[in-house]
């Protein structure tokens, strides 16, 4: 029985085997790492563009029982973004905060809270509320 010899691998071959020439070159090598560079940042910023934007409604907590005829609604969300509140819409200002005081009728009331990004993706806040 003899035993089968191969070829030697790419990495032992002699030195006459070369890479292309473009291969080595600095310039090539730059610009394709900037491609890659490049790419990877738009891509990660691009990822946030496509994620439900962040919403919390701090007041009125959901069972709240409110006294008067005006309920006063807050809380945080992306900054310079569209909310609407009952179909009443407000902007929140540069650090996401919102607040909005609307005038409700006596007994069981629903707030629907709702914010979108950009692109239509949208988040939203369902409080039931009790006006006296």
């Amino acid at each position: 029985m003899f035993l089968k010899t191969r070829e030697p691998d790419m990495l032992f071959r002699a030195s006459s085997v070369e890479y292309p020439k473009r291969h080595k070159n600095p310039a090539f090598m730059a610009v394709a790492f900037l491609v890659l560079v490049g790419s990877g940042y738009i891509l990660f910023h691009s990822s946030s563009i496509f994620v439900t934007p962040e919403l919390e409604v701090a007041e009125p907590e959901d069972g709240a029982r409110i006294v008067g005829g005006e309920v006063e609604v807050y809380g945080v969300t992306e900054p310079k973004t569209r909310v609407t509140i009952n179909g009443f819409e407000i902007l929140s200002d540069d650090e996401g905060l919102f607040a909005l005081s609307l005038p409700l009728q006596p007994g069981f009331q629903i707030l629907d809270v709702r914010v979108k990004n950009r692109v239509g993706m949208e988040a939203k806040v369902v409080r039931r509320i009790v006006m006296e």
